[in-house]
């Protein structure tokens, strides 16, 4: 057999290329040593202990070991609700709506951060998908006409700003008037992130959609919009400036000329962050949307520079309102409760919650208030909180 120059040379080069090969084989194996990475892996552990004092205080530590252990027993002592998972399972993810028409316990849809709207009428135990053909299945909000259950209104985009994470941007408002069967785009094609939407109680043609603009970037279609039309047209609202959008909307659904909603400053750039500023806050408007007032810091809400923030009405009661408020850094700072309409405000007994949201503000934080008992909320942060009281 004659050999080849090509073959020849690689007999020749084999004995290095197998030297080469240990060579990298035992670094590699090295380097990925779980020995190694075990030490280190227990080095960061008890370093993260350490700071700032250099060592870990033991006092400290049992202190936080007892508290643990009382907090676990007056949860055993606590009567908790139980949940059951109910779906869709196709997949895990998170949802970012749930809303069920006032007129049946059986009817509920759910809206996935990038998986469409979901459709159950059988209390949860099966659904469908009714939002896959359209062109953004990242839902910021669904909101239900409660004077005509079959007209819906989504939001596209996820409004969280996660701290790490990329949320999917939206293709502007969607509206439905067969209860989810069939869909047409309404406008607000580049708002891309939705952050609330609110209908009339009265009159369907009526829509404040609260919307938050592009994440990664300055847009001047954020604040609140107002359909009069069933959005066929829309108007802007409370526009401040290329970095506040309105993340919440409620009504007065007493008197739908009163309307709240809540500011937010964000800017989210690769190399910084900021979840708040001066522009964020509480706003008020009692002629339907066309002008409003900032119920201000003073007569009980505290004074600094706003992050994200929820408002939550009563509908039995709707002088009665609760507040959300978190700061600059994404850290939650009470709940604040009014009973005159938000002139005056005054701290809930929340120290027992702490940090609801984990320091992420950003990324979660609404406020929901019972519609028939104004002492019953519900605070969605980190985790669920509710008082009866």
């Amino acid at each position: 057999m004659r050999i080849t120059f090509p073959f020849r040379l690689l007999l020749l080069l084999l004995p290095a290329l197998l030297q080469i090969k240990s060579t990298a084989q035992r670094a590699y194996e090295s380097f990925w040593s779980p020995i190694q990475w075990e030490d280190e892996i227990n080095d960061w552990f008890v370093a993260q202990r350490m700071i700032p004092y250099g060592n870990v205080d033991a006092t400290a530590h049992r202190e936080a070991a007892l508290s643990l252990v009382e907090q676990k027993q007056i949860a055993r002592t606590t009567t908790l609700p139980v949940w059951q998972q109910q779906g869709p399972r196709n997949i895990g993810g998170r949802l970012t709506d749930v809303e069920m028409p006032a007129s049946s316990l059986q009817t509920m849809y759910a809206c996935g951060a990038s998986g469409g709207v979901f459709k159950s009428t059988d209390a949860g135990a099966t659904w469908s998908a009714i939002f896959d053909g359209q062109p953004s299945l990242s839902i910021g909000d669904l909101a239900i006409a409660p004077s005509n259950e079959n007209i819906l209104y989504v939001g596209t985009g996820e409004p969280n700003a996660g701290g790490g994470s990329i949320t999917y941007d939206g293709a502007g408002v969607f509206k439905s008037t067969d209860a989810g069967a069939t869909w047409t785009s309404v406008g607000i094609t580049t708002s891309r992130n939705i952050g609330r939407i609110a209908v009339d109680p009265n009159n369907p043609d009526i829509v404040f959609v609260a919307a938050m603009g592009d994440l990664f970037g300055n847009s001047v279609e954020q604040g609140l919009f107002r359909s009069q039309d069933g959005g066929a047209t829309w108007q802007q609202f409370l526009f401040f400036n290329d970095s506040t959008g309105v993340i919440d909307v409620a009504i007065d659904p007493s008197n739908t000329n009163i309307v709240y909603a809540c500011s937010w400053t964000r800017i989210r750039r690769i190399d910084r962050r900021n979840y708040g500023g001066p522009s964020s806050g509480l706003w008020k408007s009692i002629d339907g949307g066309t002008t409003w007032n900032s119920i201000g810091t003073g007569n009980g809400l505290p004074a600094f520079d706003y992050g994200r923030t929820s408002i939550g009405v009563s509908a039995s009661q709707p002088n009665i309102l609760y507040y959300m408020v978190s700061n600059q850094q994404s850290v939650f700072q009470g709940v604040y409760k009014s009973t005159d309409g938000g002139m005056n405000w005054t701290r809930t007994n929340d120290t027992n919650i702490g940090d609801v949201f984990n320091g992420a503000a950003h990324w979660e934080g609404r406020i929901k208030v019972d519609p028939t008992d104004p002492n019953i909320v519900y605070l969605i942060g980190f985790d669920t909180w509710k008082t009866a009281d």
